[in-house]
């Protein structure tokens, strides 16, 4: 009877060796797989950080664009004596988001565009303002120029009316002229004889006028004040009630 071969066992130094290759083994690929990871994660920051630059950048380029729209609309209607409040309101806002630094995250973007769109949605609001403003104006201009025609022909009217009156009143002033006709001329010396021209100025006390008053049926009927005045051949006054 034969007796079994007891198996030689394998050295220890063997089986350290295998265990700490499989424990570094495995830390380099755990190492690997973390670096891997570590760069997609940098790529996809990199690639969102890229895409919220340019969004960014988007945005601000169309607040810009509202703001020049904004001082346009606010000229327009200004000029044509509408309400620009909520422009300026507006703008300020536009001004004040467009000094603020350019570093912005996904949330304030988004909460950016949403006012943008606000901004927007103004400036479509007082397109349609600024036309019924235009038609406004355009019917008052219409009716201030019809008044200004009438207001002209009225006024050319009371100027004709002004100087037919002026015209008539003077007509009625020569017409009225009360005419002295049949005038005779006789001296009265102290003793009360009569004496018809030629006379001379020593022999004179007084002098006698008579004349009849023309019939005159445009003259008032009144008392008038009847002025006179005697001349001699040469145009020298001899007697002049008017002094």
């Amino acid at each position: 009877m034969s007796t079994p071969a007891t198996p030689t066992p394998a050295p220890k130094k063997s089986s350290k060796s295998t265990i700490i290759i499989a424990i570094l083994s495995v830390i380099v690929l755990v190492q690997s797989v973390k670096i891997y990871l570590d760069y997609q994660e940098k790529v996809e920051v990199k690639a969102e950080l890229a895409t919220t630059e340019e969004d960014l950048a988007s945005t601000m380029q169309r607040l810009n664009d509202v703001k020049l729209e904004l001082d346009q609309k606010i000229e327009e209607i200004a000029k044509l004596g509408g309400d620009v409040t909520e422009l300026e309101k507006a703008k300020a806002e536009v001004t004040a988001e467009l000094k603020r630094s350019n570093s912005r995250t996904s949330k304030a973007i988004k909460e950016l565009k949403d006012r943008l769109e606000g901004y927007e949605q103004l400036l479509k609001i007082k397109d349609e303002e600024i036309e019924k403003l235009q038609s406004l104006n355009k019917e008052l201009f219409t009716e201030n120029r019809s008044l200004k025609t009438k207001q002209n022909v009225l006024s050319d009217s009371l100027n004709r009316l002004t100087k037919n009156k002026e015209e008539l009143a003077t007509k009625v002033a020569i017409a009225s002229q009360l005419k002295a006709e049949n005038i005779n001329l006789v001296s009265v010396n102290d003793k009360g004889k009569e004496k018809e021209p030629p006379f001379r100025k020593r022999q004179l006390e007084k002098i006698k006028v008579e004349f009849t008053i023309a019939d005159n049926k445009v003259a008032p009927i009144e008392g008038k004040k009847i002025l006179v005045r005697v001349i001699d051949q040469n145009g020298q006054p001899i007697f002049d009630t008017t002094k």
